[in-house]
């Protein structure tokens, strides 16, 4: 991820930081689920973690990746139990 940023990361409290002021420019992601993708705005990938440091919240526990809930922001999320799947439908949540 770091190689598709200009910009160069600084220490912080996650695995991969930035400092605004080094104006980075962040890609959008594509998190690859067994038959589904799901596309996330750098919004969904790294937030602001201070007034001059952005942090990827990307993470993982004993090697698994997390999906957390910064990355669901702005997502409806369907849970379909009998059929076992789960679906991903981008939204502006702020307007429900």
């Amino acid at each position: 991820m770091s190689s598709m940023i200009a910009a160069q990361p600084v220490e912080g409290p996650y695995d991969l930081c930035y400092s605004i002021s080094s104006r980075p420019q962040f890609p959008e992601v594509t998190i690859h689920l067994r038959d589904a993708d799901v596309k996330l705005s750098p919004t969904n990938f790294f937030m602001n973690i201070s007034e001059d440091l952005v942090c990827s919240v990307f993470n993982a526990r004993n090697g698994i990746p997390l999906y957390g809930n910064i990355m669901q922001t702005n997502f409806l999320i369907g849970y379909d139990i009998v059929g076992r799947t789960v679906s991903f439908k981008p939204t502006d949540c702020s307007k429900q």
